[in-house]
């Protein structure tokens, strides 16, 4: 049986002491020092989950990097739409906790897959929400989302592309 409860994860943080808990920024800056572990977590469909396991790795002294996805559901505001008249947005208040709490925020993308391997719309829709998100907290890095069902790999986005 799988234990998915954040009790089981502070054992597994508890497990870790041994080790420096770096963020993907300080891991790709060179900041990390042997022996270390890069935490991150993808936020996909529980961002009120996340703000909570923000909470508690901030208690416990770890700071990681929590990439938030383009939620369509989302009301998107930002562009000067109405609330709830334009879908798509990020959770802001969980962003903002995560943020608050001292771990690093980025953008998992899926704009490639979204527009079925158009490159030139998947750029575009790619700078519009990572604008978007910037309005909320900094980012300095970003993830792929696998889109299990597409056919498109959202990773050949990056090619001849400095992200």
């Amino acid at each position: 049986m799988t234990d998915f409860t954040l009790s089981t994860y502070v054992r597994l943080l508890e497990a870790t002491k041994d080790y420096q808990i770096v963020t993907v920024s300080d891991f790709l800056s060179g900041k990390a020092k042997e022996p270390f572990i890069v935490l991150r977590h993808d936020v996909d469909k529980h961002p009120n989950r996340a703000a909570r396991m923000a909470k508690l790795e901030n208690r416990l002294g770890v700071h990681s990097t929590y990439y938030f996805r383009w939620d369509p559901k989302l009301p998107h505001v930002d562009r000067g739409y109405p609330s709830g008249t334009e879908p798509g947005g990020f959770p802001a208040h969980q962003i903002l906790e995560a943020k608050l709490y001292g771990h690093e925020v980025g953008y998992n993308y899926e704009n490639l897959s979204t527009f079925k391997g158009d490159r030139d719309k998947a750029l575009s829709d790619f700078a519009e929400k990572l604008a978007s998100l910037r309005k909320v907290a900094p980012v300095s890095t970003v993830a792929m989302y696998a889109a299990p069902r597409s056919k498109v790999r959202n990773a050949d986005m990056l090619v001849g592309e400095d992200l």
